[in-house]
C-alpha cells in the first residue's frame, strides 16, 4: 500500500502518482497529506511545504466558500487491480472509470444518517495493464461534509504513476445551479453513466472534453448577491481561488440571484457590475472568457426580470470590446434553456421545466443537469469558435 503507514493517509509518494482534477488538493488533515475538493485552506500548514491543512476529516475549519465540490484523482495502473479508500459522510456518492468508461460506484452513500462519517473501500480489479482510472468524488451538499481520499493500493508487485499532464482546465463561476445543489445532486444510482456526473458545469465540461473543471460557486451568491451576507459575491470571490491560474477557459455561469438587480438599481449598474468581474478576471487571465446569460429554473423563460439581467450581461460583454469574451445567451436562447413553469411532480403540461426541475421548483435535477450540461457545452464551443473565426 502506498499511503502514510503510521497515520494511514496519503503520502507524498502517493500525492505524485496521481492528476488532481477539479480541486486545489491535495490537503492535508493534522499534517497528514488527503485528497479533497477543497480549494482555499484558512491557516497554512507550515510543517509540509506547499501544503495546507484543514482541521479534521469533519470539516474542520472549511467553510463553504472553501468547497470545490466534484473532484477527481486519476492514474496509470499496471497488475489488474486498485483499491481505493475514502471518507465521508452521507449524500456523498463516489465511483470510478476506467479509460473513460463506467465500472463501479457507491450506490447507497457513505453512511446512514447524515452527519456521520466512515471508510468506504472500493475495489477495482480486471483493469487492463496500464489503462488510466479515474475515481470520482461529490462534495455536495454545502450542508454536509466533504468527501475525501485516504489512501490506495494495487496488487503485489504492481504499480501506477502518473498520467501525462497538461489536462485542459476550466474554471467555473457559478451559484447553487453550477455546484450541484438540490435534485441534481441525488445518489449515483439514479445516474450511472459517465456522463450524467451532475452537476451541469461538470457535464457540459465532458462534452467539452476538458476534465478538471474547478467549480467556483457558492449557493445564493451572484455578481452581485452576498447569500444574504454569509459570503462574499462572486466579484469577491475570486481572490480566494485565482492563485489556480492559468486557466485555459473561464466560464461566468451567474444570473438567477441578481435577478432584480436591473431592477432595482439599473441596467447601466448591472453592466458596470458584469464589467467589473470582467476586469477582475482578465487581470490574471488571458484567455478565452465566456459570459453565459441568467439560468431561468421554473420562472419561465419569459419572465422579465431573468430576461432583463440577462440583456444587461450581454450589453455589458459588449462594452468590454474584448475579442477573447464572448455572450451566449440561456433565457434568450432559441429553444431557451429550459421553459415553463412546472417542476418534476407538479406538471403543467407546458415547457421541460416539468421534467427538467426537481422537486425543490427551483434546481435542475437530474435530466436537467443533463439538459443545461449540453446546452452550455454547444453555447460555449460556439462562442470559441467565434472567437477564433473573428
Amino acid at each position: 500500500m502506498i499511503n502514510g503507514a503510521a497515520s494511514n493517509v496519503l503520502n507524498s509518494n502517493f500525492v505524485d502518482r496521481f492528476n488532481f482534477y477539479g480541486c486545489k488538493g491535495p490537503v492535508a488533515v493534522g499534517g497528514n497529506f488527503v485528497a479533497g475538493p477543497v480549494g482555499r485552506i484558512p491557516a497554512p500548514y507550515t510543517g509540509t511545504s506547499g501544503f495546507s491543512t484543514i482541521a479534521s476529516t469533519s470539516n474542520g475549519n472549511v467553510t463553504q466558500q472553501d468547497f470545490q465540490w466534484t473532484w477527481s484523482v486519476e492514474t496509470h495502473v499496471e497488475g489488474g487491480t486498485i483499491e481505493f479508500q475514502t471518507w465521508g459522510a452521507s449524500f456523498r456518492w463516489a465511483f470510478v472509470l476506467v479509460d473513460d468508461r463506467y465500472v463501479g460506484d457507491f450506490t447507497t452513500g457513505f453512511a446512514p444518517a447524515s452527519g456521520s462519517n466512515q471508510a468506504v473501500y472500493l475495489k477495482v480489479t480486471g483493469i487492463p495493464d496500464g489503462a488510466r482510472v479515474r475515481l470520482v468524488l461529490s462534495g455536495e451538499s454545502a450542508a454536509a461534509n466533504m468527501a475525501y481520499l485516504l489512501s490506495a493500493r494495487v496488487a503485489p508487485l504492481g504499480s501506477f504513476w502518473k498520467p501525462a499532464p497538461g489536462a485542459l482546465k476550466m474554471a467555473v463561476q457559478g451559484d447553487s445551479f453550477s455546484i450541484g445543489f438540490g435534485p441534481q445532486s441525488a445518489s449515483i444510482t439514479q445516474n450511472v453513466s459517465a456522463r450524467a456526473v451532475a452537476p451541469f458545469p461538470i457535464v457540459m465540461a465532458d462534452y467539452l472534453g476538458i476534465k478538471d473543471v474547478r467549480q467556483m460557486g457558492l449557493g445564493s451568491t451572484g455578481l452581485v448577491a452576498n447569500a444574504n451576507g454569509a459570503a462574499g459575491n462572486a466579484r469577491e470571490l475570486i481572490a480566494m481561488w485565482k492563485d489556480q491560474a492559468p486557466f485555459d477557459l473561464i466560464v461566468d455561469t451567474h444570473g438567477f440571484n441578481d435577478r432584480n438587480e436591473p431592477a432595482t438599481n439599473g441596467d447601466v449598474a448591472y453592466q458596470d457590475v458584469v464589467l467589473d468581474n470582467l476586469a477582475k478576471l482578465r487581470a490574471f487571465h488571458a484567455g478565452p472568457i465566456v459570459v453565459l446569460g441568467s439560468q431561468i429554473g421554473a420562472r419561465g423563460a419569459t419572465d422579465a426580470n431573468t430576461l432583463r439581467v440577462e440583456e444587461a450581461k450581454r450589453v455589458a460583454v459588449q462594452r468590454a470590446a474584448d475579442k477573447l469574451i464572448a455572450f451566449a445567451p440561456v433565457a434568450k436562447a432559441v429553444p431557451p434553456y429550459t421553459d415553463g413553469s412546472g417542476r418534476e411532480g407538479a406538471t403543467t403540461g407546458a415547457g421541460n421545466s416539468d421534467v427538467a426541475i426537481g422537486t425543490d421548483g427551483t434546481h435542475p435535477n437530474l435530466r436537467g443537469a443533463r439538459l443545461l450540461g449540453m446546452r452550455a457545452a454547444k453555447s460555449v464551443r460556439d462562442a470559441v469558435n467565434a472567437m477564433l473565426a473573428a
